[in-house]
């Protein structure tokens, strides 16, 4: 939002991050110059301190002709994934539970010219 200094398209990663204090779920966000222009300088934050691994997956066809499936890195698709899932673990001892996160991102992506919206799907 405008109001955080923050206005317009953001490039967002989330995923394991390490300092002097170890491993942790961090983020890490610049806004989206476009094409030619230089991004703003990235922010990060640190999400959940002390974490032993974290693990994204992804679910889709990777192009039209594929069956939906789980993949490890979603890379040069031709439309956005239908499912993002965050495994993420602990060291031993730590007490802490992190659930498997199953998450449908609520985006319409153009990629290769093709819209990417479930259109006989309810939002």
């Amino acid at each position: 939002p405008a109001h955080f200094g923050f206005a317009g398209f953001q490039v967002i990663e989330v995923g394991l991050t390490e300092d002097e204090s170890g491993h942790h779920l961090g983020v890490a966000w610049h806004g989206y110059g476009g094409a030619g222009e230089t991004p703003s300088e990235a922010r990060t934050a640190v999400l959940i301190e002390a974490v032993e691994s974290v693990a994204f997956s992804y679910f889709g066809s990777l192009t039209r002709r594929d069956e939906p499936q789980w993949h490890p890195d979603w890379r040069d698709a031709e439309a956005a994934p239908k499912l993002v899932r965050l495994a993420l673990t602990f060291a031993d001892g730590d007490r802490r539970y992190w659930p498997l996160l199953v998450v449908r991102p609520a985006i319409e992506a153009v990629i290769g010219g093709r819209r990417d919206a479930d259109d006989d799907e309810p939002d």
